[in-house]
């Protein structure tokens, strides 16, 4: 086995060069500097796939702790099929938010959909959780789901930290749930209590962390915003309006179109 001295011997002479101790040095730190770099660039690279990685894991797992039913699974913006001026003008609109939308989850900025029922809400809100799910963390869910896992979770501070940690949350159908009785037992009355407790809570996380959220609601405009009254307090609804651009969807509903269409597939009258 060669000692030091004879490496660094052998070393003296490159390409016919008697190098000095000086210039042995040198080629040592550059063949250093290039070794430290190369490693550098390694344990970059890695941590980068790490990351990338962590970060799909996420996104997956919001997929899965979503309502996706298979009506959501079809909402897709290629399948829109424009029956007006007014919804085109929405579905551009819409539809640039998604392409936009590392902007938008800077700015906080949401989205309420109000109108009749068949109106295409839902639908849109399918497409936009479909265009941008495989790419950021986002959470859908109807008022009534999200109650139900707070009952099995029991833990809605754990609950608001993944509503906080999300990059776009999606409401659906918000004021279908039944939030007050005409008859109220002390039990309902508990009941309707700390459902808006929870509500209030859901959207004060919402707004506090400027997180985007898209609502869809059957509710007029005014019937929202008494839905939103918690203790006397307009307050949900003041935030909501400062947070969301308004899209109100004002023609007909077409499911029955929707489903004449599908029938004529299937039977001759």
């Amino acid at each position: 086995m060669k000692s030091l001295r004879e490496i660094v011997e052998e070393n003296r002479i490159r390409d016919g060069v008697n190098l000095t101790d000086e210039d042995l040095k040198r080629n040592f730190i550059e063949e250093t500097r290039k070794e430290g770099a190369y490693y550098y660039n390694q344990i970059k690279e890695n941590e980068g796939k790490i990351e990338a990685e962590k970060k799909q894991r996420e996104i997956e797992f919001y997929c899965r702790k979503s309502l996706i039913t298979p009506k959501v699974v079809k909402g897709k913006f290629e399948n829109v099929v424009l029956n007006s001026k007014a919804e085109e003008k929405y579905y551009k609109e819409l539809l640039n938010y998604c392409k936009v939308f590392d902007e938008v989850k800077v700015d906080g900025i949401g989205i309420l959909l109000t109108g009749n029922p068949g109106t295409g809400k839902s639908f849109y809100t399918s497409c936009i959780y479909n265009e941008l799910k495989d790419k950021y963390k986002v959470y859908r869910f109807n008022f009534s789901f999200y109650l139900e896992t707070l009952k099995k979770d029991f833990n809605e501070i754990e609950r608001l930290e993944f509503v906080r940690n999300a990059d776009l949350i999606i409401i659906d159908d918000l004021g279908n749930e039944v939030m007050e009785k005409e008859s109220k037992t002390e039990k309902d009355e508990n009941s309707i209590n700390w459902r808006q407790e929870r509500l209030f809570n859901l959207i004060q996380e919402i707004y506090e962390n400027e997180i985007p959220v898209i609502i869809s609601s059957n509710l007029t405009y005014g019937q929202l915003n008494k839905f939103l009254e918690i203790k006397g307090s307009d307050k949900l609804m003041d935030r909501l309006v400062e947070q969301c651009k308004h899209f109100h969807f004002d023609w007909e509903s077409r499911r029955a179109e929707v489903n004449k269409t599908k029938f004529q597939r299937y039977f001759s009258s």
